[in-house]
């Protein structure tokens, strides 16, 4: 018998194929009611069990998964190129802007290694994003057999489609995924080795004495240093995945190719087994040109749903109505919102627009702070400290209109937990600050203005866009 509710009808056949479903969710909410000391709430087991029949029209749910968060770019290229270097089948990589730079380089040695020991090596480019990418390079891929791929060339500028652009970061090597905001680029200099390195991996890079003193001095140097001469810097959050979600990367890898238009379909490999003790994740993308929005959808469901606390962090905030109405009914219903977004955007107008915008959107229960010396890239928000989404989804227009996206949902409290504890260690630090209402206020005349033309000329893009 169906099921209605103020979501929609619940998926009486998708229950079917899921018997553990309400099971998993009973059990991941006991695990988050302790780990945030929160009394019993039938509602919420209730809620949830119903958001996620909701979601699973726009992907599959699945369990078993593993998940590796990573909250800096060095660690996460690490292990991407380990994982390329270990690939025995396949190695399927895309990405929005790949630079010419140290990193990019040992990306193309890995995949030239790699199809030399038989793996089948696609790489994805968007035509825009990777307008830097050296020919030297591609020349040396193309003579190793790798397969290189642009997405969207520069000569269809004239054409209505040229703003439709691949912005999914997705690496996947066997039954190995790499997916959340990181394109391959140089933004991750000396300068931000104290804001990103994880100290495990400092011998990994370094390995003699004498670099590692030069890298301890750098990173007192930057600490005491009030200016900072290097190129803007990336703040990206990244992930390794493995288990039965990888599968459905996969397909949003194939969806690409589609997209592309370069005539090729790479055989699928059959869905990873299970993992024991693993968490439940749900692959989720927008293509706006098959009017999938998938992403969209679950993000708008999911925050007006929320009944505790809302953690984002993003760059470029500057949502359609759809989400800022979402954003708006959670505030209203008293949600604790904390939203960290870009003070140091790499996009001319982008930050004083946004404080601009998020006016709207001040009160006591939603705090919005700026990075101060990085541009915060990542793009990640955690919902009741249960349910969670990453990826290469902005909260703006080109985003939610235009791009290829792809992100991951976690139903784990203890993903949850690590998204909280990255934005707090952001937010309870020297590297952001608080806007608020008095701030604004105190803001001369001229930059009110400022931003207010600035907020115009956004609203008038996101407009074009929609």
């Amino acid at each position: 018998m169906k099921k209605r509710n103020k979501n929609g009808i619940i998926n009486a056949n998708y229950l079917k194929s899921k018997p553990w479903l309400a099971e998993e969710v009973n059990s991941r909410i006991i695990e988050r009611n302790k780990i945030f000391n929160i009394q019993e709430d039938k509602f919420e087991r209730d809620k949830w069990f119903h958001l996620l029949n909701k979601f699973s029209q726009y992907g599959e749910i699945t369990k078993g998964n593993k998940i590796k968060l990573f909250e800096n770019s060095r660690d996460s290229y690490l292990s991407m190129i380990e994982s390329i270097n270990l690939a025995k089948k396949r190695v399927w990589f895309e990405t929005y802007i790949f630079e010419e730079c140290e990193t990019g380089e040992n990306f193309i040695d890995s995949f030239c290694k790699a199809s030399k020991r038989g793996c089948e090596v696609i790489l994805l480019l968007d035509a825009f994003g990777s307008c830097n990418f050296p020919k030297k390079w591609e020349q040396k891929l193309l003579k190793n057999d790798v397969k290189v791929i642009w997405f969207n060339p520069i000569s269809q500028i004239f054409k209505d489609t040229f703003l439709f652009r691949n912005h999914r970061k997705l690496l996947i090597a066997d039954e190995t995924a790499f997916c959340g905001s990181i394109n391959i680029t140089n933004r991750i200099n000396d300068s931000s080795l104290y804001d990103e390195m994880n100290i495990e991996n400092l011998n990994t890079i370094y390995n003699s004495m004498m670099q590692q003193l030069i890298f301890l001095f750098k990173q007192i140097v930057y600490l005491i240093s009030p200016i900072k001469i290097n190129k803007l810097c990336f703040y990206d959050v990244h992930a390794e995945i493995k288990g039965p979600a990888t599968y459905d990367l996969g397909k949003v890898f194939i969806d690409s190719l589609k997209e592309s238009k370069y005539g090729y379909n790479p055989e699928m490999f059959k869905r990873p087994k299970e993992i024991k003790d693993g968490t439940i994740l749900q692959v989720l993308y927008s293509n706006t040109r098959k009017q999938h929005r998938g992403i969209q959808n679950v993000l708008s469901i999911a925050t007006k749903n929320s009944s505790n606390c809302i953690y984002l962090t993003t760059s470029y905030f500057f949502p359609p109505s759809f989400l800022c109405k979402a954003i708006q009914a959670a505030i209203n219903n008293n949600v604790k919102v904390s939203m960290l977004l870009s003070g140091k955007s790499d996009i001319p107008g982008d930050t004083i627009a946004t404080k601009y915008l998020i006016k709207r959107f001040l009160s006591n229960n939603a705090k919005f702070f700026f990075t101060r010396n990085l541009h915060c890239h990542a793009k990640y928000i955690t919902i009741d400290g249960i349910w969670s989404s990453f990826g290469s989804f902005n909260w703006d227009g080109f985003s939610a209109n235009r791009n290829l996206e792809v992100s991951v949902a976690s139903f784990d409290p203890e993903v949850a937990s690590q998204f909280m504890k990255m934005q707090s260690k952001m937010t309870h630090s020297f590297q952001s600050t608080e806007q608020t209402i008095n701030q604004w206020k105190k803001q001369s005349k001229f930059t009110r203005v400022c931003s207010k033309v600035a907020y115009i000329l956004v609203k008038f893009v996101n407009k074009c866009l929609s």
